[in-house]
Order: C-alpha cells, then sequence, then structure tokens
C-alpha cells in the first residue's frame, strides 16, 4: 500500500491526473472516465478479479468491442 500512495503523490507533483476510490463505491462512469485507477478494497489479493466482479465491470466499461456470450462458447 505504501508504494501505491508514493506513487500517487508522485503522480500528483507532475500533474497526472488519475481516479481512486473504493472499489465498493467506484461506478461504472468512473471506471470509464478515468485512465490510471486505484481501486482501494478489503479482499484478498487472490479473490479480487472474481468476488466482486470488478474486473467483468472493468472490461464492460472499457473501449474494448462488446461481443455476446455466444461468441465466448466454444
Amino acid at each position: 500500500m505504501h508504494e501505491t500512495q508514493q506513487l500517487m503523490a508522485t503522480l500528483k507533483q507532475r500533474g497526472i491526473a488519475f481516479f481512486a476510490a473504493k472499489e465498493r463505491e467506484t461506478t461504472a462512469t468512473d471506471l470509464r472516465q478515468g485512465r490510471l485507477l486505484f481501486l482501494y478494497t478489503d479482499l484478498a489479493h487472490d479473490d479480487v478479479v472474481d468476488k466482486h466482479k470488478n474486473f467483468e465491470q472493468f472490461l464492460t466499461t472499457s473501449f474494448l468491442e462488446e461481443r455476446s456470450r455466444a461468441e465466448h462458447q466454444p
């Protein structure tokens, strides 16, 4: 966590915008608008991607082309 705070302080010094918030308070709009994201969580490291579906939300709010579920079927 210390390294993250140090990185955010450096970004602020350099005038580089970023978004930082608790993951549960983050909206899809926040994810779409933020170029650099720092999301705080209470989850264990191995639970971050799947437990709250944040990675899925991040991908659906990205600029990637939307794909149907049928395209994901083998």
